[in-house]
């Protein structure tokens, strides 16, 4: 579909899904590329999703690559600004 390169896997974040990949749906992948905030739409991880996230990450051995750039800028308590 051209949107992919050999071997990447994409979670689609959108807003259909609040901006959130429905894991149940994902293959097990070696490395987990996560943005929270999401750029450019402000959108951040509550703490319930970043929870399934790590449990997804453990359960299939995956590693998780946190960006958070604009962390400082989350202001909802839900929201945390780190995955730890």
């Amino acid at each position: 579909n051209g949107s992919q390169f050999d071997g990447v896997t994409y979670m689609e974040c959108k807003a259909e899904n609040n901006f959130f990949p429905d894991l149940s749906k994902c293959e097990r992948t070696d490395l987990i590329f996560f943005c929270s905030p999401n750029n450019p739409t402000g959108h951040a991880a509550t703490r319930e999703q970043l929870t399934e996230l790590v449990a997804f990450a453990k359960k299939n051995g995956s590693i998780i690559v946190y960006d958070a750039a604009y962390a400082l800028y989350i202001s909802n308590p839900d929201c945390p600004k780190s995955i730890f």
